[in-house]
């Protein structure tokens, strides 16, 4: 269990058809939910509108045996986790590749999408 003055450092990332998958320095998740902007009239600010924005996670992986790419292009409808070392804790829900993950200098960059995301509490 993490100590109150830890920070996130570390984040792993389990897809269940692949296993934890360790990520490199750097990934990110967005939790998604409500996207707000400002909506302007010839009299300042109005107000705001609201449209949804989707949850995602983008990662780097780096390239090892057992890690295909392919594999990673074809993760549809799987809810994968984001854990740090702090012991925070997120699943991406029904969650997918959303772009063709990107392979160069032993690295692979990968961004899942989800229908939703949920903090889990310990």
């Amino acid at each position: 269990m993490a100590g109150s003055n830890q920070v996130q450092g570390k984040i792993s990332i389990t897809v269940p058809s692949l296993g934890i998958v360790r990520s490199k320095q750097g990934a990110s998740l967005d939790y998604g939910g409500v996207k707000r902007d400002a909506v302007e009239d010839d009299q300042g600010i109005a107000g705001y509108s609201e449209a949804p924005a989707a949850p995602s996670i983008d990662a780097t992986f780096t390239k090892k045996a057992g890690i295909s790419v392919k594999s990673l292009a074809d993760i549809i409808n799987e809810d994968v986790s984001f854990e740090g070392d702090d012991g925070s804790f997120h699943v991406l829900r029904q969650a997918w590749c959303s772009e063709p993950p990107v392979l160069s200098g032993g690295e692979i960059k990968v961004k899942f999408v989800g229908i939703s995301c949920d903090e889990v509490k310990a």
